[in-house]
């Protein structure tokens, strides 16, 4: 999907084809009855009309970048509250002390599953939940993983992440989470497992 920015510059493009596709024609017609150029004829209206056309496009630019900015804002507002929302859940239910040896039948492992189901089936609009974990050697693994009952979100294949597995991803935005922050990540990254 392109963003705000990248659909404007793509109109911005069809409209100056459009305008120069329609100058040329009435230039041709002009230049076919009256033997003269269109800027001959009316120079300054035509310079000005250039002018108003790129002000016009240069300050549609100016706001649709505002706007995606603005839209970003609240985007990482809204998810950084529900991130801690489930985080505080998580935490009551003792997340912190279950680790990649906990036995797959433990009642604290198998409440934090049922937990991640259900915060998966109450946002749908969430591709995958999933939370990691940190061994002594700094080697990322996954702790809990769920998503969605099938397994695709906007036409993509979302990949398993079986409990236990090695999170490859090298990311800044993971080695802050690891310190307490919340951090976006623009781009959808996959993970590669060993």
């Amino acid at each position: 999907m392109l963003s705000k920015m990248s659909e404007y510059m793509l109109f911005t493009v069809g409209i100056l084809i459009v305008i120069l596709f329609g100058q040329q024609q009435m230039n041709r017609l002009i230049h076919r009855k009256l033997k003269v150029s269109i800027f001959y004829i009316a120079q300054r209206s035509t310079m000005l009309f250039y002018v108003f056309v790129f002000l016009l496009l240069a300050t549609g630019i100016w706001y649709v970048n505002g706007l995606e900015h603005q839209e970003r804002q609240k985007y990482e507002r809204n998810l950084s509250r529900l991130a801690a929302s489930f985080a505080a859940e998580l935490s009551q239910m003792n997340h912190q002390q279950v680790t990649d040896t906990t036995n797959a039948n433990d009642k604290t492992y198998l409440g934090l599953l049922r937990t991640l189901n259900r915060w998966q089936h109450d946002h749908p609009n969430i591709r995958q939940i999933y939370t990691l974990k940190q061994r002594a050697d700094g080697q990322n693994y996954v702790m809990l993983s769920v998503k969605a009952d099938d397994g695709k979100h906007d036409g993509q294949q979302v990949q398993d992440l079986p409990s236990g597995a090695a999170y490859q991803a090298h990311m800044s935005e993971l080695a802050q989470a690891f310190q307490g922050k919340i951090s976006i990540k623009n781009e959808h990254s996959c993970n590669e497992e060993k």
